[in-house]
C-alpha cells in the first residue's frame, strides 16, 4: 500500500493530498479536510477528488440570514446541520431539509443559542 499522505497535485494555488484518518480516508484540499463514505478517496486522482472538493464546496452555499448573520446547511457524517456563526445544530430528522423553512430554521438556531447561552 502506498504511504500517506499522497499528494494528487494542486487546485487553485492549494495542495491536494489523501490523508488515512484515524476515521478513515479524506481529501485535504489547503487546511480542510473531506471526507464522505460514498467515495472511494483512496483511488481518486487528482481530477476526481476537485470534483469530490466542489461538490462538498456547493454545499456550503448560505441559504439564509438570523439576526444579520449567515446560515447555511451542510451534511456531515451525523447527519444535516445549520452552521451559524460558531454553531453547529443537527437538523432532526421530522424536518425535510431539502425544503427547510426560514421560520423553521430560525427556530432551531434560537433553540441553539438558548441551550448555549444557559
Amino acid at each position: 500500500m502506498d504511504q500517506f499522505p499522497q499528494h494528487l497535485g494542486t487546485y487553485q494555488n492549494k495542495d491536494v493530498f489523501i490523508y488515512n484518518t484515524r476515521f478513515g480516508f479524506a481529501i485535504r484540499w489547503g487546511k480542510m479536510f473531506y471526507a464522505n463514505k460514498e467515495y472511494d478517496i483512496i483511488s481518486m486522482s487528482l481530477s476526481k477528488a476537485i470534483e469530490f472538493i466542489e461538490d462538498i464546496e456547493r454545499q456550503k452555499i448560505i441559504i439564509g440570514y438570523y439576526k444579520d448573520i449567515p446560515y447555511r446547511k451542510q451534511r456531515t457524517r451525523f447527519g444535516w446541520v445549520l452552521k451559524y456563526n460558531n454553531l453547529i445544530e443537527l437538523i432532526p430528522k421530522e424536518y425535510d431539509v431539502n425544503n427547510l423553512s426560514e421560520e423553521d430554521a430560525h427556530k432551531l438556531i434560537q433553540a441553539r443559542l438558548d441551550r448555549e447561552s444557559k
